[in-house]
């Protein structure tokens, strides 16, 4: 999978000039959905269908900080995912390769009714081709 860009906007950082902790989650969340969409799982067709992805568990490793105007790379692969729970871990690194951010999140898939109740995204959710991209995606995930 390819790696998310993110350049870091001035409305990201405080005063002492540095991207604002609760930033790198954004960042995180945009990667996800990124890779989602790559592997033939986009959030929009889901959320149409029914299907809805919250977050379990966040935890952040901070290496360094950024600033305005730094590239990030965010690099998402998944660590796990039993067909209802899937983990991600993040690593992000800025336009020198340095490492600044060290992230882990679980996400439930959950169907959208008052019980919430937990489901496993299915090919039939998707259109054809995304069913075929669907089905080699869960094969990969689950070795």
């Amino acid at each position: 999978m390819k790696p998310y860009l993110h350049k870091v906007q001035y409305y990201e950082t405080d005063m002492m000039g540095v991207a604002h902790h609760a930033n790198y989650i954004h960042w995180m969340e945009e990667a996800r959905i990124d890779l989602m969409d790559q592997l033939g799982f986009p959030y929009s067709e889901m959320e149409r269908k029914g299907i809805f992805s919250p977050v379990r568990a966040l935890s952040c490793e901070y290496k360094h900080p950024c600033t305005f105007g730094d590239e990030i790379s965010v690099t998402v692969s998944i660590d796990s995912f039993n067909g209802v729970i899937m983990a991600i871990v993040y690593e992000m690194k800025n336009q020198n390769g340095q490492t600044i951010c060290k992230a882990h999140s679980e996400h439930v898939f959950l169907t959208r009714s008052l019980t919430s109740t937990p489901c496993s995204p299915s090919p039939a959710a998707f259109s054809s081709s995304q069913s075929r991209r669907h089905s080699q995606s869960v094969r990969r995930l689950r070795r």
